[in-house]
C-alpha cells in the first residue's frame, strides 16, 4: 500500500474509532436525556418545563461565550505543539484562567439581572430563582468544556465521551430522581442539577491529571498568548453568532410567544430533531485534529477524500432518521404527553433543517482547521442577524411554527455559504454522483414506513408503532444499499481502514 494510502487509512481509522466512541456515548446520553425529559414533562407539565428550558438555554449561551474560544483554541494548538509540552501547558493555562474569569463575571451578571429578564420574557414566578441557582454552576460548566476539549485535542475521545455523555447525564438523572423522591419543587430540581454538574467537573479535572501528562504552566504563556488570543477571540465572536442562531428560536419564543408552554413544546420538538445531527456531531469530535494534521502536512488530497466520504454517509443516515421522525411525528411527540403533540408541524420543519445541516458535513471545521477562522466569524454573525430578524417577524405571525421556519432558513443559508467557501478557498467539495445512492435508499425506506403507519395506526399506536416502523425502515434502507452495491471508492476506504486495524 502506498504512503498516501497508509496516511488516509490511519486518519480514517482515527475518525471512525472516535466517531464510534462518540456515537455509543451519545446514545447513552440520549437515553438518559430522554428519561430526564420524560420525567420533567410528566411531573411538572409544559409550563414549568418551559421555565426550566428557558433558564437552561440562557446558561448554555453564557457558557458558550464565557470560555472565549478556549475549547476551539485547545483543539487547534495542542496538535500543533505536539513536540513542545511546555507550550501545551501554557495553552491549557490560558484556556482555564480566561474561562474562569469570564464565567464568574457572566454568572454574577445573570444572578443580578434575573428579575429583569423574567419581567421581559416569561413572567413566571419560578423563573428568577431557577436562573439564579443555574448561574452557580456556570463556572464549573465552562471549565469542564475546556478540560474535555483538551481530551479531544489529544484524540482521547473516550474521556470526553465518558465525562460529557455518560457521567454528566447519569449524574443528572440520579440527582433529579433524588429530588423527586424528596418531593422537591422545580427550583429544588435545579439545585440537584447544579450539584451534579459540580461533581462531574471535579471528576473531569482529576481525570485530566491522572490520565495525561499535561499540567497548567505559567511559564511560556507570554510566548503563546498572542497567537492563542488571535485565534480564540475571533472564534468567540463566531461562537456568539453560532449560539444566537442555534438558540435564538427558543429565547425569542420566551419573549414573543404566548407563554412558557410554547417554549416547552418547541424544545421537545427541537430535541428530537437534533438527534438527526448525531452522525455529524460524532465525526466533529475527532475530525478537527485529523484535519489540522493533514493540513499542516500539505496532504490536501486525503483531506478532501475523507471529507467527501464522511459527508455522504452522514447525510444518508440523517436523511433516514429525518424520514422516520416525519412519518411517526405524532406518536413520537405523544410519548412526552398529549399536550406536546401540538408541536407536530414544528418537528417536521426542524427535521428538514437538521438534515440540511448534516448534508454539508464538517465544512465549518474544514474552514477553521485550514486557517479560515475569520470566515466563520462572518458566517455566524451574519446568519445570527438573519435568524434574529426572521424569528422576530415569523414568531409574531406564526408562533412556534414561525420559529422553526426561521431557524430552518438560517441553517440552510449558513451551510450553503460554508460549502461555497470551502470550494473557493481550498478547492474542495464533498459532493459527487455517489450522493444519489443513499438518497434512493432512503426513498424506498420512507415508502415502507408509510405503509407500516397506514396498516397499523391506530391499532398499534405509541411506542410499538414507532419501533416496528423504524425497524422496517432501517431494514429496507440496508437492503436497498446492498442491492445498489458498494461503490469502489467506498470499498477502497473500507479496505484501507481494515488494513490499519490489522496492522
Amino acid at each position: 500500500m502506498s504512503d498516501g494510502g497508509d496516511v488516509r487509512g490511519s486518519s480514517m481509522l482515527s475518525i471512525l474509532r472516535g466517531s464510534s466512541i462518540f456515537t455509543v456515548g451519545t446514545l447513552v446520553a440520549r437515553v438518559f436525556g430522554f428519561l430526564l425529559t420524560l420525567a420533567l414533562t410528566h411531573a411538572v407539565g409544559a409550563v414549568a418545563y418551559g421555565v426550566y428550558v428557558f433558564a437552561k438555554k440562557l446558561i448554555a449561551v453564557s457558557a458558550g461565550l464565557a470560555d472565549l474560544g478556549a475549547d476551539k483554541a485547545v483543539l487547534r494548538f495542542m496538535p500543533k505543539f505536539e513536540d513542545h509540552p511546555e507550550r501545551r501547558g501554557a495553552v491549557l493555562t490560558l484556556g482555564l484562567v480566561t474561562s474562569l474569569v469570564a464565567s464568574l463575571v457572566a454568572a454574577a451578571a445573570l444572578a443580578v439581572a434575573a428579575p429583569a429578564i423574567n419581567a421581559y420574557t416569561l413572567d413566571e414566578p419560578l423563573f428568577t430563582d431557577a436562573l439564579r441557582v443555574f448561574a452557580a454552576v456556570l463556572p464549573f460548566y465552562t471549565l469542564r468544556r475546556v478540560v474535555t476539549a483538551t481530551f479531544r485535542s489529544l484524540e482521547r475521545l473516550e474521556y470526553t465521551v465518558g465525562v460529557n455523555k455518560v457521567a454528566l447525564p447519569a449524574a443528572q438523572v440520579v440527582a433529579v430522581g433524588a429530588a423527586f423522591l424528596l418531593d422537591a419543587s422545580l427550583v429544588g430540581v435545579v439545585v440537584a442539577l447544579v450539584v451534579a454538574g459540580v461533581a462531574v467537573f471535579a471528576g473531569s479535572f482529576a481525570l485530566l491529571f491522572a490520565r495525561t501528562d499535561l499540567r497548567p504552566r505559567l511559564a511560556g504563556t507570554r510566548d503563546v498568548a498572542a497567537e492563542y488570543y488571535d485565534y480564540s477571540l475571533p472564534l468567540t465572536v463566531s461562537r456568539a453568532g453560532s449560539l444566537v442562531y442555534s438558540n435564538v428560536d427558543v429565547l425569542m419564543l420566551g419573549v414573543l410567544a404566548s407563554g412558557a408552554a410554547d417554549v416547552g413544546i418547541y424544545n421537545v420538538a427541537l430535541a428530537l430533531a437534533s438527534l438527526l445531527a448525531l452522525p455529524l456531531m460524532a465525526t466533529n469530535q475527532v475530525f478537527p485534529p485529523v484535519a489540522s494534521r493533514l493540513y499542516e502536512a500539505d496532504n490536501y488530497e486525503d483531506l478532501e477524500s475523507i471529507y467527501g466520504f464522511l459527508t455522504r454517509w452522514m447525510f444518508g443516515i440523517a436523511l433516514l432518521g429525518g424520514a422516520a421522525l416525519i412519518v411517526f411525528r405524532v406518536p413520537v411527540l405523544a410519548l412526552f404527553g398529549s399536550e406536546f403533540t401540538a408541536g407536530a408541524t414544528v418537528l417536521v420543519v426542524l427535521a428538514v433543517a437538521k438534515v440540511v445541516n448534516v448534508a454539508v458535513g464538517p465544512s465549518g471545521y474544514v474552514l477553521m482547521m485550514t486557517d479560515h477562522q475569520y470566515l466563520n466569524v462572518v458566517n455566524q454573525v451574519s446568519t445570527a442577524l438573519l435568524n434574529v430578524v426572521l424569528n422576530y417577524v415569523l414568531i409574531l405571525r406564526y408562533g412556534m411554527v414561525g420559529a422553526a421556519v426561521a431557524t430552518g432558513i438560517s441553517i440552510s443559508v449558513v451551510n450553503a455559504a460554508r460549502i461555497v467557501q470551502v470550494w473557493y478557498f481550498e478547492g474542495m467539495t464533498p459532493y459527487s454522483r455517489r450522493y444519489l445512492e443513499p438518497v434512493g435508499a432512503v426513498g424506498y425506506a420512507t415508502v415502507a414506513m408509510l405503509a407500516v403507519r397506514a396498516a397499523l395506526d391506530p391499532r398499534l399506536g405509541g411506542l410499538p408503532l414507532i419501533l416496528v416502523g423504524g425497524l422496517v425502515g432501517l431494514g429496507t434502507f440496508g437492503a436497498a444499499i446492498w442491492a445498489f452495491g458498494i461503490d469502489d471508492a467506498d470499498r477502497e476506504f473500507v479496505d484501507r481502514t481494515r488494513s490499519q486495524v490489522g496492522d
